[in-house]
């Protein structure tokens, strides 16, 4: 009966909690229909985790107010934090237990030796619970392909699974938002930007390979329908939202370290040169065009932004031709459409005017619904127009 990844997430959402709390919420053993009892039974089983109400243990369960109306019944001083609160009960146990008539300790789920040693080894588990990496797949790697003395196992697993990824393909998305969410990490819980910027960087370098392959294959998407090009939709794959902290970076970077453009742009170069190919006259224009909207200087804004345009023109990223001939096949449907309405003419006669004219009438009759369509031939219709007409 070996643990599991949902075992695992249960053991440390569940430790330290009372039984009647259980675990915290979670979206995802709600959403993969987890069985808690079973996991926790396990853990019970495993002598991971056991119900315990030792008292040094509950009285830290209990609110304050309630720790206060114990003392308070037993005649002792009520004020202090929960700590010295604590130990005042603990030091006057039996004055408490004689002096208060309700006096029950919560059963509080607590983990054993084994289970702390178990915590404290699969500390990555709570990080991978909603996450690009799912947590099974995180937990695999962390027993089978990482080192178990690893500093971090959270930075150890993302490693790994960039390593993969990026041996299957270079500009994989999924190694686009691994690539994010190793620098989230740094960014927001070791608190490391240089890490961070790194592989926000590697993951904007996907970002924009992506958006000219985007322009390369599908150029005609960036045009409206009146043939110009639309200059906000590159604007947003170029600044996207899922780069504000790699924004955030650059604040620092621009306003309190007082690098210059120079300087970030070779930042940006030393951090993906292992990895990716970039031009220097385009990755340069993209850092110009970064910094500028973050000092809200509009016409470097402006200025950067025409000189990536330029770039995209000149080395014919764009294909003009495809747009031409994309935009002349939409005006041709357009155009035969209007045709086809012109071409619809109809005039009114009566069933009676049909038969005494004795016309060669076609029948047909819809077998489902019952509809009745008649046809006449090409010279009737023209007879019969030619009549109405003339009336």
């Amino acid at each position: 009966m070996n643990l599991n990844a949902n075992d695992l997430l249960i053991l440390h959402k569940i430790v330290t909690r009372t039984v009647d709390e259980g675990p915290y919420y979670s979206s995802y053993l709600e959403d993969n229909n987890i069985d808690i009892q079973k996991s926790i039974d396990k853990l019970i089983d495993k002598k991971i985790l056991v119900k315990d109400n030792t008292l040094e243990i509950n009285l830290n369960k209990i609110k304050n107010t309630k720790l206060s109306e114990l003392l308070k019944n037993a005649g002792l001083k009520v004020a202090g934090n929960k700590n010295e609160l604590v130990s005042r009960i603990i030091d006057n146990i039996d004055n408490i237990k004689a002096s208060n008539e309700v006096f029950e300790l919560p059963l509080v789920y607590t983990a054993t030796e084994k289970g702390n040693q178990l915590l404290h080894e699969t500390k990555y588990i709570p990080h991978f619970e909603n996450n690009d990496i799912s947590l099974p797949l995180a937990h695999k790697i962390a027993k089978n392909y990482i080192s178990s003395s690893s500093e971090d196992k959270v930075i150890a697993i993302y490693n790994y699974e960039i390593k993969r990824l990026y041996e299957l393909n270079p500009y994989n998305y999924d190694l686009q938002r691994t690539y994010e969410a190793l620098g989230n990490y740094y960014f927001r819980q070791k608190s490391d930007s240089e890490n961070a910027i790194l592989y926000y960087h590697l993951s904007y370098s996907i970002n924009i390979n992506e958006t000219f392959e985007d322009l390369k294959s599908s150029s005609y998407f960036y045009y409206d329908l009146e043939g110009n090009f639309e200059k906000d939709r590159l604007k947003r794959k170029l600044t996207s939202y899922s780069y504000y902290e790699m924004l955030e970076i650059y604040n620092q970077l621009i306003f309190i370290d007082e690098l210059s453009n120079e300087r970030i742009h070779n930042l940006f170069v030393e951090d993906i040169s292992n990895y990716y190919p970039l031009e220097e006259e385009l990755s340069r224009n993209l850092i110009d065009y970064l910094i500028a909207i973050i000092k809200k200087e509009n016409e470097n804004e402006k200025l950067a932004f025409s000189n990536i345009l330029e770039y995209i023109y000149e080395k014919g990223i764009i294909d003009k031709k495809e747009v031409e001939e994309h935009f002349n096949y939409m005006y041709s449907l357009e155009y035969s459409e209007d045709d086809e309405e012109e071409d619809e003419v109809t005039f009114k006669t009566s069933l009676n005017k049909l038969i005494d004219k004795n016309l060669d009438v076609e029948v047909e009759i819809d077998i489902d619904t019952g509809e009745l369509f008649l046809f006449l031939g090409e010279n009737d219709v023209k007879a019969l127009t030619e009549e109405e007409y003339e009336n």
